[in-house]
């Protein structure tokens, strides 16, 4: 049962961060946190075929926000990340 709190927890945290942080990247970032303790949840309460399901649906919605976030976020970006967003935004 402290698995189950403790996962909550890092999913409310994960929730909170992304919506209070200011860098689009950062919050995708975050969302996905809360999608994988969604799934390790599911892992939890035994339910496997759940588990699978939100991973797999999870990382398909990471990978399009992630490039449709770099492709937004690239004209303001022109301090350490520019080349990784450049290269992104590229291939």
């Amino acid at each position: 049962m402290f698995e189950l709190y403790f996962l909550f927890i890092f999913m409310i945290a994960g929730a909170i961060i992304a919506v209070t942080v200011k860098d689009l990247l950062s919050s995708v970032v975050a969302v996905g946190v809360t999608g994988l303790g969604a799934c390790l949840t599911f892992l939890v309460l035994k339910a496997p075929d759940l588990a699978i399901t939100q991973l797999v649906v999870e990382m398909l919605c990471l990978i399009i926000l992630i490039r449709a976030t770099i492709r937004t976020d690239l004209p303001f970006a022109t301090t350490g990340r520019w080349f990784f967003n450049t290269f992104i935004t590229v291939t």
